[in-house]
């Protein structure tokens, strides 16, 4: 009998490590472990071990038997938002030292709420994340025809480099003008500062990120550069302990983009493990949306820290090339994640009014929850959870870790007496604001951007998820809800990453207005698909399994926003660019509203881009006979708060062995596996189905 290969996906979030291995039949075996923020190569290999212990197997001989480890990571999305990276410096063209600094015009209000971005005068720009002192011009220039109309004053940029290092920069970015259209100057000053100072991470805003846009782009290679070190000490501790476990399989990194990389890219453009861990989510979903026959879904991730919503439409995730965290706007090829801190390990807290609030802060993996009895007091919705019988403090993760509900009660009194409320009314007042911020979210991400959310089924995953998603979904008039693979939700974006692909974007300007030269966007598309081509099978990827993709940014003319639209394959000529200019009209007017495009200002091409997609071969899921739908059967019970029917009830609680493919649950009732707990509330209606998921007709009325 042949020895069973794996996949093994590890999702390190900021309160949990999740590790998915998938075998060669489309079994999934998951572990969780608690997050080490302190040494995060530490948690990927407690995961591993416990997934091994589960299959019977040590450490070394999983390995051995892994084909790919895929790893993604918060670690750079941390780093970012709280200035942790690497001291940065920079040389850019002369004359243009204060790009960085100066933003854009709403820079004083990106990535702020809405509420927030209004009183403008709490509103300003973010601590600068390279100070103007560590920003050196030199002479150079190209102008907007990529022509060299300054050369490159070497000596220059030797001695930029020279007094940076003297200043303590562990990292230096070269940004100069009109480079994504000629790269040469860039390229030339990157080779002179890696001469003059050996070892120290040097990036470029070219091979960061080839598009128009000075600001963006700059602080996209800004942003590589931060990362530069601590990504690299990161990939670094696993592949030093991955050689001591002799594994000789591919290790790779999970991407914003939506698939993975190997490791030495990942260390040349750390910018893109960005939320690589949300996107895990997002490609799982999109993996299983195919296998259900849901183009359109909602996807919804409710972990320990935050809640992070991305949608898929006709079956692909919805992308942006552009990308905020904090106050920073960079470019970066990503599946487009929106996220709000509203986790289950979210604060909730009074404000000197007596109002109540629950988030952004959260009590994070250490000490957690006040129940989880390491000496936390602080109230969180977990703890609102356990003092209203959603969670059970004998079950929670299977029983291996109890939870002290009498603490829970305690840290909740704290902000119930300010309120004038008993406990149980406070805890309601938290999961109600919990779920209203969460339908808010998914209105910003639907309802703004012109679409219907009774549209979609959502999708509800992380372990805090499915206790509130039936509750917000009635609130959008979403229908149908889908818990993946029941227990495996919890873990859902490390099966993500497990069913991803390794994924290459290449990107070049065009910068044309119409009518367009079909001929050189020809010759442009043909250049990048050689390139992915030689970079994939450098990878070691069979020409078999290289699929390559292509897109045009197209806007209208007097417009600085365009949408992304598929080129056809095979020969460019005028016949395919006005089918790509049809598409994006089409795109124009689904997103922003039927009779909003604007023709007559003709159209410009922004850029073209190929995806180059090495695919990894993968089981399909296991999957079971569905029986004829009847109804779950279970002696277990507890008392529970359900707001629609104003009060405790006694509820029955379904577990893994009451369950079945085809089997119906009607609401009130709770469904508690070992990982993740869903609330079934009253007339709505849960069954299981072939592949394992849960999945809940919401009543519209809630009865």
């Amino acid at each position: 009998m042949a020895e069973q290969r794996y996949v093994c996906a590890i999702d390190t979030g900021g309160t949990f490590t999740d590790c998915v291995v998938l075998d060669d039949r489309g079994r999934l075996t998951q572990t969780k472990s608690h997050s080490t923020p302190a040494e995060l190569s530490r948690g990927v290999f407690d995961a591993m071990s416990g997934a091994a212990e589960a299959l019977g197997r040590d450490l070394r001989d999983l390995l051995a038997a892994t084909s790919h480890l895929i790893v993604g990571s918060t670690i750079g999305t941390n780093a970012v938002l709280q200035q942790r990276g690497a001291r940065v410096g920079m040389i850019v063209t002369r004359g243009h030292r204060d790009v960085v600094a100066i933003m854009r015009g709403h820079g004083r209000n990106a990535g702020r709420p809405v509420a927030e971005a209004l009183a403008v005068h709490l509103t300003d720009k973010p601590t600068p994340i390279v100070a103007r002192s560590r920003i050196i011009e030199v002479d150079e220039r190209v102008d907007c025809f990529g022509d060299v109309v300054v050369g490159l004053d070497r000596e220059q940029v030797a001695a930029a480099a020279e007094r940076l290092v003297a200043a303590g920069i562990e990292a230096i970015a070269v940004c100069f003008l009109w480079s994504f259209l000629n790269d040469r100057h860039e390229r030339k000053a990157k080779e002179i500062v890696q001469a003059a100072a050996p070892g120290l991470f040097v990036t470029t805003s070219s091979e960061v990120a080839s598009r128009w846009g000075e600001y963006e782009r700059w602080m996209a290679a800004v942003i590589n550069a931060s990362l530069g070190g601590l990504t690299a000490r990161f990939v670094e501790g696993i592949e030093d302990q991955l050689g001591d476990l002799d594994y000789a399989g591919q290790f790779l990194l999970m991407t914003c983009s939506g698939g993975c990389v190997p490791a030495p890219e990942a260390k040349r453009l750390p910018v893109l493990l960005l939320d690589s861990g949300p996107v895990g989510g997002i490609t799982g979903t999109r993996h299983l949306a195919r296998m259900l026959g849901h183009p359109n879904v909602i996807a919804t991730d409710m972990g320990g820290t935050s809640f992070d919503v991305g949608l898929v439409r006709g079956f692909e995730p919805v992308r942006s090339g552009d990308r905020t965290i904090g106050q920073l706007k960079f470019y970066v090829p990503n599946i487009d994640v929106r996220s709000i801190g509203s986790g289950g390990g979210s604060i909730a807290w009074v404000d000197e009014n007596r109002n109540l609030h629950v988030g952004p802060r959260s009590v994070g993996a250490d000490p957690g929850p006040a129940c989880y009895g390491r000496g936390g007091t602080t109230p969180s919705v977990t703890d609102a959870h356990v003092v209203l019988g959603g969670i059970s403090p004998d079950f929670f993760l299977g029983g291996e870790l109890p939870l002290d509900a009498a603490a829970a009660e305690s840290a909740l009194a704290g902000i119930a007496e300010p309120l004038g409320m008993d406990t149980p009314t406070a805890a309601a007042g938290v999961l109600r604001i919990t779920e209203a911020l969460m339908a808010d979210l998914l209105r910003r991400v639907t309802i703004e951007k012109g679409f219907d959310p009774s549209d979609f089924v959502l999708y509800s995953y992380g372990g805090a998820g499915g206790l509130h998603a039936a509750a917000f979904a009635r609130e959008l008039g979403i229908g149908t809800v889908v818990v993946p693979l029941a227990e495996a939700a919890s873990v859902w974006s490390a099966f993500g990453i497990a069913a991803s692909d390794v994924l290459h974007v290449y990107e070049a300007a065009e910068l044309m207005i119409a009518p367009i030269d079909a001929a050189a966007v020809e010759v442009n598309v043909k250049a990048l698909e050689q390139r992915a081509r030689r970079q994939l099978e450098a990878e070691g990827v069979a020409p078999a399994d290289i699929t390559l993709r292509r897109f045009a940014a197209i806007r209208y003319g007097l417009q600085v926003h365009e949408l992304t639209v598929p080129l056809a394959d095979g020969w460019i000529g005028d016949r395919e660019i006005a089918a790509a200019v049809e598409a994006f009209e089409r795109a124009y007017e689904d997103r922003y509203g039927a009779g909003s495009g604007y023709s007559e200002a003709g159209f410009e091409f922004v850029s073209v881009s190929v995806e180059a997609v090495g695919t990894i071969n993968k089981p399909a899921l296991a999957s079971d006979a569905v029986g004829v739908g009847e109804p779950a059967r279970t002696d277990r019970s507890r008392s529970k708060h359900w707001p629609e029917l104003d009060g405790f009830v006694d509820t029955p609680v379904f577990r893994r062995d009451d369950l079945g493919p085809g089997r119906t649950i009607t609401g009130p009732a709770i469904v508690e596996l070992a990982t993740t707990t869903v609330a079934v509330g009253p007339g709505d209606v849960c069954r299981q189905d072939a592949l394992g998921n849960l999945v809940l007709e919401v009543a519209r009325d809630g009865a």
